[in-house]
Order: C-alpha cells, then structure tokens, then sequence
C-alpha cells in the first residue's frame, strides 16, 4: 500500500480485531461442573478465576460436597484456548479448552495418578 492513511487504517482495524480476540478468550470469572470420579460419586466444583495486579491468572477451587473451603490453585497458565491450573494443596491439574462460545472450559481433572473428564460451565 502506497497511502500512509490507509496504511495507518489496516494497521488499525487489524490491532482491534486482535483486542477482540482476546478478550474473546477471556477465562476470568466463576466456572462450575460436576466431577464423577472412579467410582460414580459426584464432586460439585467451582472454580473462580481472576486476574491478580500484575495481570496474571489465579484461581481457587472450591469442592461443594466436601465442605466447600477455598483450595488454592498454584501457577495458573492460558495460553489461546486453552488453560492449565496446578492446584498443589491435592496434588492436582485441571487442563481444559474454551469453547468458541465462551462459555466452558472442556478438559481433565488429575490427581494422583488418576485422571478424569471435566467440563466446567461459566457461572453468569
């Protein structure tokens, strides 16, 4: 493009829709599911994700059916879709995907050396 405007208008236009994208993946807020474990009892999650000042993810698991007290996460990573939770306290992981509609995160609950689906649905 010869025209510095409309040069100056694409570089505009592509740096909005990539502000778009990604607040488009963002995984801050309340997330909710149900873990069935080994052997079919079920375990009411939730799980609260949120930004700390220095602008990276933490979160803290709460297990409804089991007292419900805070479970801290460790280091929480989102790289695209996708987010890794290390929740040391239980020696577990949560690995899930955002679905394209933003509204749950499908993936895997570990811990120990067990390993089972979960799909955490947004809380709104």
């Amino acid at each position: 493009m010869k025209n510095p405007l409309g040069r100056a208008l694409w570089t505009t236009v592509l740096a909005a829709l990539s502000v778009c994208a990604i607040f488009a993946q963002d995984m801050v807020g309340t997330w909710q599911g149900t873990l069935k474990n080994a052997k079919g009892k079920e375990l009411r999650l939730v799980g609260k994700i949120s930004k700390a000042a220095n602008e990276k993810l933490a979160a803290t698991f709460y297990s409804i059916d089991q007292g419900g007290q805070p479970i801290p996460a460790g280091a929480v990573t989102q790289q695209g879709t996708n987010i890794k939770i290390d929740i040391p306290a239980i020696g577990g992981t949560y690995e899930g995907k955002l679905s394209a509609d933003n509204n749950s995160l499908t993936g895997t609950w570990t811990q120990g050396p067990s390993a089972f689906p979960l799909t955490l649905k947004a809380a709104r």
